[in-house]
C-alpha cells in the first residue's frame, strides 16, 4: 500500500511539472490584444513619420531603407526573427539583450527600398507587425535619418 501512494505522487509530481514546463514555455511575451493595439499605434505612427518625411523634401514615390527595430523576451523567439527578416532580404545589425532593459532582446536593421506613401507604408506596417507577432515579438517602430542639410 505504501509503495502505491509513493507510485500515486511520484506520478502526480511528474503530471504536474510537466504541465508547469508546458505553460513555461508556451507564454507569450505579445498577447493577442497587444498585437492589435500595437497595429493601430504603429500606423498613427506612420502618419506623422510620413508627414516628417515629406516636409524634409521626401517625396511619395520616393524608396527608401527604413530602419526598424523589435523586441521580445527570449533569444530563441529573437533568432527566428532574424532568420523571418533575412528571408525578407533585411539587412540584421543589432541582435543583443537591449541596452535599455537587460531582459529584453532586441533585434534592429535595415528593410529592402519602400515606397514612402501612406498604402506602401501602411502595408509595410501590417507585414512588420504580423512577422513579430507570428515570432512573438514586438515590432517597435521604423525611422528613417535625415540628413541635416542647414
Amino acid at each position: 500500500m505504501k509503495n502505491k501512494i509513493i507510485l500515486i505522487i511520484t506520478i502526480g509530481f511528474i503530471i504536474t511539472a510537466g504541465i508547469l514546463i508546458f505553460r513555461s514555455n508556451t507564454r507569450r511575451y505579445v498577447s493577442d490584444e497587444s498585437f492589435q493595439n500595437n497595429i493601430i499605434k504603429q500606423k498613427e505612427l506612420n502618419g506623422r513619420v510620413l508627414a516628417l518625411l515629406h516636409e524634409n523634401g521626401i517625396k511619395e514615390d520616393s524608396l527608401l531603407k527604413a530602419e526598424l527595430r523589435f523586441y521580445t523576451d527570449d533569444q530563441d523567439k529573437a533568432n527566428n526573427l532574424v532568420a523571418g527578416l533575412r528571408k525578407l532580404n533585411y539587412t540584421v545589425d543589432t541582435y543583443n539583450k537591449s541596452d535599455e532593459d537587460q531582459v529584453l532582446w532586441e533585434v534592429s536593421g535595415w528593410s529592402t527600398l519602400i515606397q514612402i506613401n501612406s498604402t506602401a507604408v501602411t502595408q509595410w506596417t501590417d507585414l512588420m507587425c504580423k512577422t513579430g507577432f507570428d515570432n512573438d515579438c514586438e515590432f517597435d517602430g521604423w525611422w528613417y535619418k535625415i540628413k541635416d542639410t542647414k
